[in-house]
């Protein structure tokens, strides 16, 4: 993070690996969920091609089909977030790391303080909630673990616990987008935080944790299909979901990272290797200015 800040090309290199990672599988999925919709006359909507343009290229609009500022793949909201990140890193990449920094924090303190200054329309009043500051809590996090600052594993696990305990406590307030940052954004912070800094390692089955973080992309953007198609087939079965609550939840939790597994590997994976092979091969055919 910030290691080759102003460097020529810094920029432009950290925007393409990052769309090379975050685009395909998303694109893929949105049009899996364009191609259900349209074979399944109950789930038909009223999509206009500029919905599905902005859906696509991660622009924020409303749903014809509800109240909720979400894309197609409604998880996707998110990304919307995420998208207007990484265009602000970028940007920070072209100056010095103090600068950086500054720049991102000028930057998203500055777009929260318009939310509530003034009346913006839905892509700017959704990118501008204080959700983002949590992405600026996650650089600070960053920067910190890449300069070697480190905390005692006691102390990191310590934090983690208790950013854990904040985070499930049943005491805390209803989340909205208002405090959201207060609520979740805080206690996540510090459990990533905790986790990052004391260099907290699970013991026991690494591999099973790198392999799940590895599919966590294709978990985020599957699952909803995946309980959905199970639960579709219970109810063709004439399973009653009431009793069965549990162990469908179980059920659907396990079928979708087994899901997410074989995406990954068979699809997110293989994608990801050829593109980046092609933007490399790219690279080097430019011709210097």
């Amino acid at each position: 993070m910030f290691d080759t800040p102003a460097k020529p090309g810094a920029a432009s290199d950290f925007m393409a690996r990052r769309l090379i990672r975050i685009v395909p599988l998303y694109w893929l999925v949105t049009a899996l969920y364009l191609g259900i919709i349209q074979v399944s006359p109950g789930l038909a909507s009223n999509y206009s091609a500029a919905d599905i343009a902005r859906s696509f290229f991660f622009i924020p609009t409303v749903r014809p089909d509800s109240p909720d500022v979400q894309p197609i793949v409604g998880q996707g909201w998110s990304l919307n977030y995420e998208m207007l990140f990484y265009v602000l890193f970028a940007l920070a990449l072209l100056v010095s790391r103090g600068s950086a920094l500054a720049l991102l924090s000028v930057a998203f303190v500055g777009f929260v303080l318009t939310h509530y200054t003034f009346d913006l329309g839905t892509p700017l009043h959704f990118w501008t909630t204080p959700i983002i500051m949590e992405f600026l809590a996650g650089v600070l996090i960053g920067m910190a673990a890449r300069s070697g600052f480190s905390v005692p594993k006691w102390a990191g696990a310590i934090i983690t616990l208790v950013g854990a305990w904040l985070f499930f406590s049943p005491g805390m307030p209803s989340i909205t987008d208002e405090n959201r940052l207060f609520v979740w954004g805080v206690p996540a912070a510090m459990v990533v935080g905790g986790l990052t800094l004391g260099k907290v390692e699970p013991r026991l089955g690494q591999n099973t944790f790198i392999t799940l973080g590895d599919a966590s992309y294709a978990l985020y953007l599957i699952h909803p299909l995946c309980i959905r198609t199970l639960l579709l087939a219970a109810g063709r079965a004439g399973i009653d979901a009431g009793p069965l609550a549990w162990p469908l939840l179980v059920a659907t939790v396990c079928a979708a990272t087994v899901a997410s597994v074989f995406v990954h590997r068979l699809v997110e994976r293989p994608a990801t290797r050829w593109l980046r092979s092609a933007y490399e091969s790219l690279r080097r055919c430019r011709v210097p200015a």
